[in-house]
């Protein structure tokens, strides 16, 4: 009995070192270290950042990417700035996710800071003495427009930016609106708080309210790579057994309301035989919150402008497009948002027509799907030249910095 036992500490050992290093599994750890949990709860959005966040090392969790995040005591993405903006600066707030943030970039990689960059350079090279500050509120704002439009009324207006800029990201905005309750309304319907159904804030980390994964709600296994395979096995091997298991545990299926292939086959066509449980609602909803911003941004005598992201899964295929021009006109939702924004007379900028370049595969992580720093230096040079043409048209633009935005869309 005793060497058996032995024999049997000794096999699991040995099988937790061989399993570890040549096939490690996504134990509960090592899913703690590839999160980014510099989360805290919102006072009426879901979540925010936590302030004075210091180098937080991210890793990615298709291990394609690992980088720094830092934040300021205003709990955005970049440099420290006050409050009360200084003489002679044009400041410039971004609203967004994790697009705008950089999920995978450094921070000076970010299109909010090249953005800076590029436009005090322009300012410099055309002799103005206009400073530049863009304010990075990606995922400060939380996730979606409902979230952005309660944070620029409780906060981001208080940093008295010149121009609004709301990144509309047509995918992840219109099913996460959907994750929401307004649990309170204002003037025209429009949130004034908000809750997540289905996340929560805990000890930083952004975590599903109900319990999802079996393998990491056995404390003294969830950490072991082989356990973590053995369950893996188990799950393809033994479903009705895993199926017992869950049930003990209270563990429900992690099933998203929507997929990304529903959410994208909606939105591709916007036709209601495309769309199940309410996708054009949402996105309805969405044109309602752009309305409500824009508003919000007049009234307070802000100027507005909403970009319009764009993925992998639209821009390569364009890219390889002969006429690109042609194949760019009828895409969808764009097509239906530009025509919306233009009957309200709320300028855009699209994405799109920058990153659907022939080479436009290296501008994007190839299984995250975010903008690597190539794909954040090209929406920033674009989006550069746009509002130095846009907001300062007296000034003479240096073709040198017109050409850094080349195939910039026409104002």
């Amino acid at each position: 009995m005793i060497a058996f036992f032995f024999s049997l500490v000794f096999s699991l050992i040995a099988g937790e070192y061989v399993i570890k290093h040549l096939f490690p599994q996504n134990t509960y750890s090592l899913a703690q270290i590839v999160g980014l949990h510099i989360f805290e709860e919102g006072k009426n959005i879901p979540f925010t950042l936590k302030s004075n966040v210091n180098k937080f090392h991210h890793i990615g969790y298709t291990r394609e990417f690992d980088h720094l995040v830092s934040t300021n005591s205003q709990g955005t993405r970049g440099p420290e700035f006050q409050i009360q903006k200084p003489e002679n600066t044009f400041r410039i707030l971004l609203l967004g996710d994790s697009m705008t943030f950089g999920w995978g970039v450094e921070d000076n990689e970010t299109y909010a800071s090249l953005l800076a960059e590029n436009l005090n350079t322009w300012a410099r090279k055309s002799n103005i003495s206009t400073n530049f500050e863009v304010i990075n509120a990606g995922f400060t704002d939380g996730k979606s427009l409902d979230s952005y439009y309660v944070y620029l009324k409780e906060k981001g207006l208080n940093f008295n930016p010149d121009l609004v800029i709301m990144d509309f990201f047509p995918y992840n905005d219109v099913s996460d609106i959907a994750e929401n309750n307004w649990e309170k309304t204002g003037s025209g319907g429009l949130p004034e708080k908000i809750s997540s159904k289905i996340e929560k804030i805990e000890n930083g980390y952004m975590v599903k309210r109900q319990k999802t994964n079996w393998m990491f709600e056995i404390p003294v296994l969830r950490n072991s790579n082989l356990a973590i395979l053995l369950f893996s096995a188990m799950e393809k091997g033994s479903p009705a057994l895993v199926t017992k298991i869950k049930d003990k545990l209270n563990v429900v299926e992690d099933k998203p309301k929507y997929s990304p292939q529903e959410v994208m086959d909606c939105l591709g066509k916007l036709e209601p035989k495309y769309c199940i449980g309410g996708l054009l609602e949402n996105y309805q909803k969405i044109k309602e919150l752009t309305k409500g911003i824009s508003t919000l941004t007049e009234k307070n005598n802000k100027q507005f402008l909403i970009t319009l992201m764009s993925e992998a899964k639209q821009a390569v295929p364009i890219s390889k497009k002969e006429d690109q021009k042609s194949a760019l006109s009828p895409i969808q939702p764009q097509k239906d948002m530009k025509e919306f924004l233009v009957s309200e007379k709320i300028d855009y900028y699209d994405f799109l027509e920058i990153l659907a370049k022939p080479n436009a595969n290296t501008f994007f992580y190839e299984r995250d799907g975010h903008l690597n720093r190539v794909g954040h230096s090209q929406i920033a040079k674009g989006l550069s030249v746009f509002i130095a043409q846009k907001y300062f048209p007296k000034i003479t633009i240096d073709p040198s910095f017109l050409e850094q935005g080349n195939s910039v869309p026409q104002i």
